[in-house]
C-alpha cells in the first residue's frame, strides 16, 4: 500500500510464505521427526517506509523500518540448530545540498537478530555507517565515501572498508568508471536457505554471521552507440574473509545437511553486458561473467560451488498495457576442485 502525502510518500509491505519440503535424499542416518516426515520454512516480512519527495528541499530522504521472521520446524533430531530467527531492521538514507554540484550523504542501516534457542550465543546488533560527498559536473562524476560497520557479538566488532566511485563521461552516450567498495555482508538465514534449503549450524556460525569485504573494486566501461543499444564491458577483484562456502563432498551418499563454514577467499572477475530495447515492446538483455577464485590449498574444497562462468539472458515482451511477459535463462559451471569431484 502506497499513500502520497504533500511532501512525503508513505508505503506499508508485508509479505508471507511457507515452504514444505521432503528430508535431504540419500540420507541413511536420519532421524525423522514423529509428526511429519517433511521439513517446514515459515517467513514472514511487514515494513513500513518512507520517502521526501520535495526535491527543492535541502535534505532529502528514505527510511524502512519493519521486522522479519525465519521458522524452521521438524529438522532431524540430531540438529541443535534454533528454530526460529527474529530481525528487526531500520535502513535510512539522508541526503543534503550544497549546491547544484555538491551534495552530502548519511546512510545508516540498523539491525537486530533474536534467535529461539538460549543456547546459541547469536543475538546481535549490527548497524552499518556510510557517509558520502558527491561532486557532479558535465564530464565526471565523483563519489567519495567510507564504510563504518560495528556490531555486537561477532568475530570482528568493527569493520572498515572505502566507497568511492569515479565516473568520466565521454559524451551522454560513453562512460569509465572506476569503483572500490566494501563492508560487511550479514549472513541471515534468508541467505543461507538462497545457497541449500538443507542448511545446518556448524562451527559456531554465530560468532561471525558476516562477511567481511575489505575491498570489492571495479573498472568498467559503459556505452550506448545508437538508440537503444547499451553494453558495459567490466573487470574487478574482490577480497571476501570469511566467505560463505559450502563445505562438504557432493558425491557422497550419506550426507545428511548441507554444512557451510566461512572461509578467506579472494576472486577475479571480468565481463560483459549488454541490453537492446525497442521502444516499450520489447528488450533483450544477457550477461556473462568469468570468475578466478583463489584460497589456501588446504580450504580448496570450498570452492566447489563457486560459480566459474555465470551466463543471464532475459527477454522481455509487452502484451498489453502495462502487462509484460518476461523469459529468462541461467547457466552456470561451478568450480571443479579435485578430479574425483563430479561437475555440477
Amino acid at each position: 500500500y502506497k499513500h502520497s502525502f504533500d511532501k512525503i510518500v508513505m508505503g506499508i509491505n508485508g509479505s508471507f510464505g511457507s515452504d514444505v519440503f521432503n528430508y535431504q535424499p540419500y540420507s541413511s542416518n536420519l532421524n525423522y521427526s514423529n509428526e511429519t516426515d517433511r521439513q517446514h520454512h515459515t517467513k514472514a516480512e511487514i515494513g513500513v517506509t518512507l520517502a521526501s519527495l520535495d526535491n527543492s528541499l535541502p535534505l532529502n530522504f528514505t527510511a524502512e523500518a519493519g521486522y522479519r521472521l525465519f521458522d524452521r520446524k521438524y529438522l532431524s533430531t540430531w540438529d541443535y540448530s534454533p528454530y526460529t530467527e527474529n530481525t528487526v531492521y531500520a535502513h535510512a538514507n539522508m541526503q543534503g545540498t550544497i549546491n547544484e554540484e555538491q551534495h552530502i550523504g548519511l546512510k545508516i542501516d540498523f539491525d537486530g537478530f533474536i534467535y529461539s534457542d538460549a543456547q546459541t550465543p547469536g543475538d546481535y546488533l549490527s548497524v552499518a555507517l556510510n557517509p558520502y560527498y558527491i561532486i557532479e559536473a558535465d564530464e565526471y562524476k565523483v563519489c567519495l565515501g567510507a564504510h563504518v560497520d560495528l556490531a555486537s557479538n561477532l568475530d570482528k566488532k568493527a569493520v572498515f572498508a572505502p566507497d568511492i566511485k569515479l565516473e568520466y563521461f565521454f559524451s551522454d552516450s560513453y562512460r569509465l568508471y572506476l569503483t572500490a567498495g566494501g563492508g560487511r555482508q550479514l549472513v541471515d538465514w534468508r541467505t543461507l536457505e538462497a545457497g541449500s534449503p538443507y542448511w545446518s549450524v556448524i562451527n559456531n556460525m554465530y560468532d561471525w554471521s558476516s562477511i567481511n569485504v575489505p575491498l570489492d573494486a571495479r573498472l568498467g566501461f559503459k556505452a550506448s552507440p545508437i538508440n537503444g543499444l547499451w553494453f558495459e564491458l567490466f573487470g574487478g577483484y574482490s577480497i571476501r574473509n570469511d566467505d560463505l562456502c559450502f563445505y562438504g563432498d557432493i558425491t557422497s551418499i550419506d550426507y545428511r545437511k548441507t554444512e557451510f563454514r566461512f572461509i578467506d577467499t579472494k576472486v577475479l572477475f571480468g565481463g560483459i553486458n549488454a541490453q537492446y530495447a525497442y521502444k516499450d515492446l520489447f528488450s533483450l538483455s544477457l550477461k556473462g561473467t568469468y570468475y578466478n577464485w583463489d584460497v589456501d590449498r588446504e580450504d580448496e574444497l570450498a570452492l566447489q560451488l563457486k560459480p566459474e562462468f555465470a551466463l543471464e539472458g532475459n527477454l522481455d515482451v509487452k502484451v498489453m498495457k502495462n502487462l509484460y511477459v518476461n523469459l529468462g535463462y541461467n547457466f552456470e559451471v561451478r568450480k571443479r576442485v579435485r578430479d574425483d569431484l563430479n561437475d555440477v
